[in-house]
């Protein structure tokens, strides 16, 4: 599948094989087979790929079906930013039902890692820390909700 979609990619962009072989750093041939399955690609070629034409990685992985931009905020940026939108949303003194409140957290979070999934080991241990300390705010909200 990967190697349709780089396919789909280099014609989109105009670029032949040997264009495209210079931004991963492989001979026109390498990216035939890739094209052709007959090679895998590794996910810094498609990184390389992603950086220099601004596209958005999940292509690749055929989890959005278009060639589109790549979002303009890191993803720890946009982690941080939507985090900062649920404090807004939910006050923790606020009479709100906690299972709710709880949905509410457990949905936004999951919608944020699921886009994560792709992203190296050094950034998913800086969302696991961002996460944990949400986690330890919650759970210290429950405490005083429970006094």
């Amino acid at each position: 599948m990967i190697g349709k979609r780089l396919e789909e990619f280099r014609k989109h962009f105009n670029l032949n094989q040997s264009q495209l072989g210079e931004i991963i750093g492989i001979k026109k041939a390498g990216v035939s087979l890739i094209e052709n399955e007959e090679r895998g690609i590794d996910s810094e070629q498609i990184l390389k790929i992603c950086k220099a034409y601004d596209v958005d990685v999940r292509f690749f992985f055929g989890q959005i079906e278009e060639i589109r931009e790549a979002p303009k905020e890191s993803p720890l940026e946009g982690l941080q930013r939507r985090m900062e939108e649920l404090e807004k949303k939910v006050d923790p003194v606020s009479k709100l039902d906690p299972v709710a409140e709880r949905v509410m957290i457990n949905a936004e979070l999951h919608d944020v890692v699921e886009k994560l999934m792709y992203y190296d080991a050094g950034l998913l241990r800086e969302i696991k820390a961002l996460i944990t300390g949400y986690i330890a705010h919650y759970e210290a909200v429950d405490k005083k909700r429970a006094s």
